[in-house]
């Protein structure tokens, strides 16, 4: 009986929560580019004025992430970003009669696209990389000046990725300054910084974070290296798909600790 009561009770409190009227309103703007021989769909949502904190979801099958952002937007107030591509990761486009399939992360440096291109087994030609080129520069515009942090949201699959990966021994170890596990979360869900100062806050607050070794990073045209190389704040926020409270809970913390 205890444990349903205690059950109950934070069934009821999670309700509560969400169901939070909104302190900020969302007012969303579209804008449509052509990709070679397609259009694809960019939103910019803003909640309330607020532009420094500004949230990026490039792969439009990681929506756990999305949902995540929306409903702490609601209360913290930011910008949110990102592309519709009907689902999927790749976004796929024909071209002079050719086709070409990229990642929107992997976008952010000619190295990154024409390995990227080829990655997928296709000829890299020179118009297929100026035409996703012209993407991610479009991407970026939408990041206003007066942001201070921009925050990415991801998620990934069991096991697939996690905070273990970036550790000596691990996929990624080349990747990563300093990795701190910690043991109670889920090792999918961590946070990956190119800021010395953010990684110690959430150190201290008790998550899984990574610290990107600026200088050392695959130039792979992934948005953290993009911001690493030139010294900005990116963070990325990572978490299993489906764990919608889990990734809340870590962008409350997150903007908590920026607000500071």
């Amino acid at each position: 009986m205890f444990r349903l009561i205690i059950f109950s009770i934070f069934i009821l409190s999670s309700v509560i929560l969400s169901a939070q009227p909104a302190r900020f309103i969302a007012k969303e703007k579209t804008s449509t580019y052509t990709i070679g021989d397609r259009k694809i769909v960019v939103k910019v949502i803003s909640f309330g004025k607020h532009t420094r904190t500004v949230l990026i979801n490039l792969h439009h099958n990681e929506n756990t992430s999305l949902e995540a952002a929306r409903q702490v937007l609601e209360q913290k107030g930011g910008l949110l970003i990102y592309i519709e591509n009907d689902g999927e990761r790749f976004i796929e486009f024909p071209q002079r009669g050719r086709f070409f399939k990229f990642d929107p992360n992997r976008m952010f440096s000619d190295a990154g696209i024409k390995m990227n291109l080829e990655a997928r087994d296709e000829l890299s030609t020179a118009d297929g990389i100026k035409t996703v080129k012209k993407f991610a520069r479009s991407i970026r515009s939408k990041i206003p000046s007066s942001a201070t942090a921009v925050i990415a949201l991801h998620n990934n699959d069991d096991g697939n990725l996690t905070v273990a990966s970036y550790l000596p021994g691990g996929d990624y170890a080349r990747e990563a300054s300093f990795v701190h596990q910690q043991k109670e979360h889920d090792p999918d869900n961590f946070f990956f910084t190119t800021d010395l100062l953010v990684y110690k806050k959430i150190r201290a607050a008790k998550y899984n974070v990574i610290l990107q070794h600026n200088k050392r990073a695959t130039d792979d045209g992934s948005l953290s290296v993009y911001y690493g190389h030139r010294k900005a704040r990116y963070i990325n926020v990572e978490a299993e798909l489906g764990q919608l409270e889990q990734q809340q809970q870590m962008l409350n913390t997150l903007f908590n600790l920026l607000r500071k």
